[in-house]
Protein backbone atom coordinates (compact mmCIF):
# COMPACT_ATOMS: atom_id res chain seq x y z
CA UNK A 1 0.00 0.00 0.00
CA UNK A 2 0.78 3.71 -0.42
CA UNK A 3 2.38 6.14 2.30
CA UNK A 4 -0.79 7.95 2.18
CA UNK A 5 -3.70 7.39 4.73
CA UNK A 6 -6.82 5.60 3.57
CA UNK A 7 -10.51 6.35 4.34
CA UNK A 8 -12.58 4.37 5.72
CA UNK A 9 -16.30 4.40 6.09
CA UNK A 10 -17.97 2.05 8.47
CA UNK A 11 -21.49 1.89 8.91
CA UNK A 12 -23.47 0.21 11.74
CA UNK A 13 -26.16 1.65 14.13
CA UNK A 14 -24.38 -0.08 17.26
CA UNK A 15 -22.17 3.04 18.38
CA UNK A 16 -19.92 0.43 20.24
CA UNK A 17 -19.27 -1.28 17.11
CA UNK A 18 -18.56 1.97 15.62
CA UNK A 19 -15.58 2.84 18.10
CA UNK A 20 -14.12 -0.48 18.42
CA UNK A 21 -13.71 -0.33 14.76
CA UNK A 22 -12.47 3.36 14.04
CA UNK A 23 -9.88 2.20 16.70
CA UNK A 24 -8.75 -0.73 15.23
CA UNK A 25 -8.25 0.87 12.21
CA UNK A 26 -6.57 3.87 13.24
CA UNK A 27 -4.08 1.88 14.89
CA UNK A 28 -3.44 0.69 11.51
CA UNK A 29 -2.21 3.85 10.28
CA UNK A 30 -5.84 4.15 8.27
CA UNK A 31 -8.48 6.80 8.53
CA UNK A 32 -12.16 5.67 9.60
CA UNK A 33 -14.93 7.74 9.61
CA UNK A 34 -18.77 6.39 11.22
CA UNK A 35 -21.87 6.69 10.03
CA UNK A 36 -25.33 4.93 12.22
CA UNK A 37 -27.49 4.74 9.07
CA UNK A 38 -27.65 3.98 5.18
CA UNK A 39 -28.53 7.68 5.00
CA UNK A 40 -25.89 8.94 6.32
CA UNK A 41 -23.61 6.94 5.10
CA UNK A 42 -24.50 7.88 1.16
CA UNK A 43 -24.43 11.56 2.50
CA UNK A 44 -20.61 11.04 3.59
CA UNK A 45 -19.56 9.12 0.63
CA UNK A 46 -21.34 12.10 -1.50
CA UNK A 47 -18.65 14.86 0.50
CA UNK A 48 -15.43 12.72 1.17
CA UNK A 49 -15.34 9.30 -0.99
CA UNK A 50 -13.41 7.00 1.47
CA UNK A 51 -11.17 4.08 -0.12
CA UNK A 52 -12.98 1.23 1.48
CA UNK A 53 -16.87 0.82 3.05
CA UNK A 54 -17.37 -1.63 6.20
CA UNK A 55 -21.19 -1.95 5.93
CA UNK A 56 -24.01 -3.46 8.67
CA UNK A 57 -26.30 -5.41 6.52
CA UNK A 58 -28.72 -4.23 8.71
CA UNK A 59 -29.28 -0.73 9.17
CA UNK A 60 -32.41 1.44 10.92
CA UNK A 61 -33.30 3.46 7.57
CA UNK A 62 -32.51 0.85 4.74
CA UNK A 63 -30.46 -2.77 4.13
CA UNK A 64 -26.54 -2.45 3.95
CA UNK A 65 -27.67 -4.15 -0.29
CA UNK A 66 -29.92 -0.47 -0.84
CA UNK A 67 -26.75 1.40 0.72
CA UNK A 68 -24.46 -0.52 -1.40
CA UNK A 69 -26.35 -0.17 -4.51
CA UNK A 70 -26.91 3.91 -3.78
CA UNK A 71 -23.17 3.83 -2.97
CA UNK A 72 -22.50 2.24 -6.32
CA UNK A 73 -24.08 5.22 -8.06
CA UNK A 74 -21.89 7.59 -6.81
CA UNK A 75 -18.32 5.63 -6.70
CA UNK A 76 -18.59 2.65 -8.74
CA UNK A 77 -15.39 1.26 -7.37
CA UNK A 78 -15.58 1.58 -3.83
CA UNK A 79 -14.71 -2.29 -1.84
CA UNK A 80 -17.46 -3.04 0.48
CA UNK A 81 -17.68 -5.32 3.64
CA UNK A 82 -20.59 -6.56 4.66
CA UNK A 83 -20.03 -7.15 8.57
CA UNK A 84 -23.59 -8.31 10.30
CA UNK A 85 -24.66 -10.03 13.45
CA UNK A 86 -27.61 -11.66 10.80
CA UNK A 87 -25.23 -14.11 9.13
CA UNK A 88 -26.97 -16.57 6.99
CA UNK A 89 -25.28 -18.06 3.89
CA UNK A 90 -28.39 -16.23 2.00
CA UNK A 91 -27.41 -13.18 2.97
CA UNK A 92 -24.04 -13.70 2.05
CA UNK A 93 -24.92 -14.95 -1.09
CA UNK A 94 -27.27 -11.61 -1.76
CA UNK A 95 -24.09 -9.76 -0.34
CA UNK A 96 -21.65 -10.73 -2.52
CA UNK A 97 -24.13 -10.78 -5.78
CA UNK A 98 -24.74 -7.15 -4.84
CA UNK A 99 -20.90 -6.49 -4.73
CA UNK A 100 -19.47 -6.95 -1.56
CA UNK A 101 -16.02 -8.02 -1.66
CA UNK A 102 -16.48 -9.55 1.71
CA UNK A 103 -18.96 -11.14 4.11
CA UNK A 104 -18.00 -11.37 8.38
CA UNK A 105 -20.05 -12.74 10.54
CA UNK A 106 -20.72 -10.51 14.00
CA UNK A 107 -18.77 -11.39 16.34
CA UNK A 108 -15.88 -11.79 14.16
CA UNK A 109 -11.77 -11.90 14.56
CA UNK A 110 -10.19 -8.73 14.53
CA UNK A 111 -7.23 -10.11 12.76
CA UNK A 112 -9.31 -11.39 9.89
CA UNK A 113 -10.90 -7.93 9.61
CA UNK A 114 -7.76 -6.29 9.44
CA UNK A 115 -6.13 -9.16 6.91
CA UNK A 116 -9.80 -8.18 4.77
CA UNK A 117 -9.22 -4.34 5.04
CA UNK A 118 -5.69 -4.67 4.17
CA UNK A 119 -5.86 -7.02 0.63
CA UNK A 120 -8.96 -5.38 -0.48
CA UNK A 121 -6.64 -1.51 -0.04
CA UNK A 122 -3.52 -3.32 -1.64
CA UNK A 123 -5.67 -5.13 -4.67
CA UNK A 124 -7.88 -1.85 -5.07
CA UNK A 125 -4.71 -0.15 -5.47
CA UNK A 126 -3.02 -2.82 -7.49
CA UNK A 127 -5.56 -2.03 -9.54
CA UNK A 128 -4.99 1.48 -10.26
CA UNK A 129 -1.63 1.09 -11.65
CA UNK A 130 -1.83 0.20 -15.59
CA UNK A 131 -1.37 -3.76 -15.76
CA UNK A 132 -0.60 -5.14 -19.33
CA UNK A 133 -4.01 -6.57 -20.05
CA UNK A 134 -5.22 -2.28 -19.92
CA UNK A 135 -2.58 -1.40 -21.66
CA UNK A 136 -3.14 -4.08 -24.42
CA UNK A 137 -7.14 -3.82 -24.57
CA UNK A 138 -6.74 0.41 -24.60
CA UNK A 139 -3.89 -0.33 -27.66
CA UNK A 140 -6.22 -2.99 -29.22
CA UNK A 141 -3.78 -5.24 -29.13
CA UNK A 142 -5.53 -8.52 -27.62
CA UNK A 143 -7.44 -9.41 -31.22
CA UNK A 144 -4.57 -9.23 -33.18
CA UNK A 145 -2.06 -11.08 -30.71
CA UNK A 146 -4.04 -14.12 -30.55
CA UNK A 147 -4.74 -14.23 -33.79
CA UNK A 148 -1.45 -13.82 -34.81
CA UNK A 149 -0.03 -16.65 -31.95
CA UNK A 150 -3.06 -18.78 -32.96
CA UNK A 151 -4.28 -17.92 -36.22
CA UNK A 152 -8.08 -16.50 -37.17
CA UNK A 153 -10.81 -18.73 -36.86
CA UNK A 154 -13.59 -18.30 -35.03
CA UNK A 155 -13.13 -19.59 -32.12
CA UNK A 156 -9.89 -17.15 -31.47
CA UNK A 157 -12.45 -14.12 -32.34
CA UNK A 158 -14.54 -14.94 -30.08
CA UNK A 159 -11.76 -16.08 -27.07
CA UNK A 160 -10.01 -12.46 -28.05
CA UNK A 161 -13.75 -10.77 -27.45
CA UNK A 162 -14.46 -12.30 -24.05
CA UNK A 163 -10.66 -11.53 -23.25
CA UNK A 164 -10.85 -7.44 -23.84
CA UNK A 165 -14.29 -7.16 -21.78
CA UNK A 166 -12.80 -9.55 -18.93
CA UNK A 167 -9.63 -7.19 -19.31
CA UNK A 168 -11.33 -3.83 -19.54
CA UNK A 169 -12.75 -5.19 -15.94
CA UNK A 170 -11.37 -5.38 -12.76
CA UNK A 171 -13.07 -8.61 -11.75
CA UNK A 172 -10.16 -11.26 -10.93
CA UNK A 173 -10.43 -14.09 -13.73
CA UNK A 174 -9.82 -16.82 -11.18
CA UNK A 175 -13.03 -15.89 -9.33
CA UNK A 176 -15.07 -15.50 -12.24
CA UNK A 177 -13.81 -18.85 -14.13
CA UNK A 178 -12.96 -20.75 -11.73
CA UNK A 179 -13.26 -24.19 -13.50
CA UNK A 180 -10.87 -23.71 -16.51
CA UNK A 181 -10.24 -27.03 -18.35
CA UNK A 182 -8.25 -27.70 -22.27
Amino acid sequence: MSDTARDILIVDDEPAICNLLARLIRKEGLCAEVAHSGLSALDAIHKSPPDLLLLDYRLPDMTGQDVMREARLILPELPVVVITAYASVQTAVDSMRAGAVDFLAKPFDHKKLLNIIRSTLARQEASHSPSVAHRLTTEGEIHSGLQDSMGPSRVIRDLAQQVERVAASNFNVLELFPMITA
